[in-house]
């Protein structure tokens, strides 16, 4: 929760810079009305986007902008969740070619009943985001067995698609929601190929 005292500072940062900032405002006013706009969040958060707003911002910065930044900092982006799928992709294939070992293990298992079990809980562990993508083990094992490089390259344009259109629908995560916003923000986020 973002304190008066830290409030106070970022309004005496502001002050300092931009002099002329709420020159005819009673302060404490503007510490309070900033204080109940920006009270959800922490101290920190708080801070760490006013630096990025005084990097960036032209003009003194307002709670809205401050939140803007705090929203920015904390979405994840594409890239990590692309990331995150290749490397499922890679565990999964991985597991799956052993699924035939027949060698008993210490726990009394096969290699093979030990990736499957490995395997299934590697689908519990998956977020959840990208399980809605994936549809299920199933299509988990079709895509670990059946891409190639350049499939990947395809792939990827239609996992972007599909966490662009799937975000619009009222039951998407908020994190879904957010990465499908941080294309629309920031184009750079999103390289093909």
């Amino acid at each position: 929760m973002a304190t008066k005292k830290k409030i106070t500072e970022l309004i005496a940062t502001i002050k300092t810079i931009y002099p002329y900032y709420a020159k005819e405002t009673n302060v404490e006013n503007l510490v309070n009305i900033w204080n109940l706009i920006l009270k959800e969040y922490s101290d920190n958060a708080v801070n760490i986007a006013m630096l990025e707003c005084l990097k960036i911002c032209k003009i003194p910065p307002t709670p809205a902008d401050i939140i803007t930044q705090i929203n920015i900092i904390n979405q994840p982006n594409i890239e990590r969740l692309w990331n995150d799928f290749l490397n499922l992709l890679h565990k999964a294939d991985y597991l799956i070619s052993r699924f035939d070992y027949s060698f008993i293990e210490e726990n009394g298992l096969t290699q093979g009943q030990n990736a499957r079990n490995q395997y299934t809980e590697l689908w519990k562990q998956i977020p959840e985001e990208i399980k809605a993508y994936i549809g299920g083990p199933g299509e988990l094992h079709r895509m670990a067995k059946t891409y190639s490089e350049r499939d990947l390259i395809y792939e990827k344009k239609n996992f972007i698609k599909w966490i662009t259109e799937n975000a619009k629908n009222p039951k998407a995560s908020t994190e879904l929601k957010s990465v499908a916003e941080s294309l629309k923000i920031d184009s750079k986020i999103v390289p093909i190929g």
